[in-house]
């Protein structure tokens, strides 16, 4: 082989093994791009979630009761469902146990409080209660009326119990599983007990079987 073919041979080996090079670092280059794509669309599934997307996830537990449940009361059950799964803060799910908590006060208000203010009205009482807590303002239910202060009324007064059991409720029941709800939220709030694990005993309280919010109701509901 003369010396010119030689060196025409041995400068297509060398462009050859350049084109290799260059397509080893388009490889790279793909599955670059392909792993950054895989982590934006993990942090978009993450990240680009609402509240609402929740939704499924609490039907499936709560049945036929969410359906019956308040707007507000589904809605809050969203952010908290949301808050309690998004976080990855293991130290501080105060918004989760604040919006579960904002749930029961809703259906409470609802389900309880409402038809008492209306037979109070009914038979002329404007006011009504003791001064620590009053219950009724001027013919209206005390705006200001927490959750641990209705309880007073629900287990000590005979007038609010008595009218509970009348409605076809459980008392005890609901004094109990209440009075538990509002003893996590107030140690969240005041003791900083706000860990993913109280989040989760609070969680349980509405999405394991019977819901709390199934006391609030005259009839089961599965």
């Amino acid at each position: 082989m003369s010396n010119g073919n030689s060196e025409v041979l041995n400068d297509d080996r060398d462009r050859l093994l350049r084109v290799c090079d260059k397509l080893e670092h388009f490889d790279d280059v793909a599955d670059s791009l392909k792993a950054g794509q895989m982590e934006i669309l993990r942090r978009w599934a993450k990240f680009g979630s609402r509240a609402s997307d929740m939704e499924p996830t609490i039907k499936e537990h709560l049945g036929l009761l969410y359906a019956r449940l308040s707007e507000s009361t589904r809605r809050s059950l969203q952010l908290a469902e949301y808050y309690y799964s998004q976080n990855q803060e293991p130290d501080d799910f105060t918004p989760a146990i604040i919006s579960f908590h904002r749930a029961y006060e809703a259906e409470f208000k609802l389900l309880l409080l409402g038809p008492l203010e209306a037979r109070l009205q009914r038979e002329g009482i404007r006011d009504y209660g003791d001064e620590r807590s009053i219950l009724m303002v001027g013919g209206r239910l005390n705006p200001t009326l927490t959750l641990g202060q209705a309880l007073h009324y629900v287990h000590s007064d005979s007038t609010v119990s008595k009218f509970a059991t009348e409605l076809d409720l459980d008392v005890t029941k609901i004094y109990r599983g209440s009075s538990e709800l509002n003893a996590m939220r107030n140690d969240a709030i005041h003791k900083s007990k706000h860990t993913r694990e109280a989040a989760g005993r609070m969680r349980s309280l509405f999405l394991g079987q019977p819901s709390i919010l199934s006391h609030l109701f005259t009839d089961a509901v599965k």
